[in-house]
This record gives C-alpha cells, structure tokens and sequence, in this order.
C-alpha cells in the first residue's frame, strides 16, 4: 500500500493502530506525507521503517520544529492510546481537560 497518501490525517479516535505503530509514527512520521518525524536521528540510520533518508528520497519526512526525547515519543503514544484512540467524539469535558478552563474554545464541543 505504500506511504503516500494526501488530504486530511487519519483521525486518531478511529486509528486501529497499536500503541507500538502510534509510537512509530510520531518517532518516524510517515514518508511522502505531512506527518513529520518526532526523532532527531530519523532516517540517520535504519531506525525508522528500515530506510535512511538515501532511501527515501523526496519522500523523507520533514523534521518537526520540536523533536523529542523517545521517553516523551512514548508519553505522547501512551497518551494517544489511552485518551483518544476510541474515545468517540470530542466532548466539551475532554476539551477543558485538555486546554483547561480559560477562554470559549471549549463551547463549541457538546456537554457529553
């Protein structure tokens, strides 16, 4: 099926990835697509898919602006998977836990 895909990312509350392929993408990216890859040293060696950025080609993922340490790649996949893999949609409840109380951003989500 290949990496290349192009629109909208897949929402996250209906992946059916596992916890180990969240991590993945968020330490990888996902090559030919906007995703960036989370680890400093993707695509340096095979850590990532198997490829090198020689592999890659044009279709290595961009570095994020902030890249992370792999124990905040794993906080960031166990969030995902515990908090919104399946979680249906947003709620109102979700948003301010998320945000916190300040400003209206949260009223356009519904009470439940």
């Amino acid at each position: 099926s290949g990496f290349h895909s192009e629109g909208n990312a897949p929402s996250l509350r209906e992946t059916q990835l596992t916890r180990d392929q969240i991590r993945e993408t968020i330490q990888c990216g996902r090559p030919g697509t906007p995703m960036p890859h989370f680890d400093r040293f993707a695509y340096t060696d095979k850590r990532c898919y198997d490829m090198t950025a020689e592999d890659l080609g044009e279709l290595e993922p961009i570095r994020a602006p902030t890249t992370l340490q792999s124990y905040e790649i794993d906080a960031v996949a166990d969030y995902v998977t515990s908090k919104i893999k399946g979680a249906g949609p947003v709620t109102r409840g979700q948003c301010i836990e998320f945000f916190g109380e300040a400003g209206s951003y949260c009223e356009k989500y519904p009470e439940q």
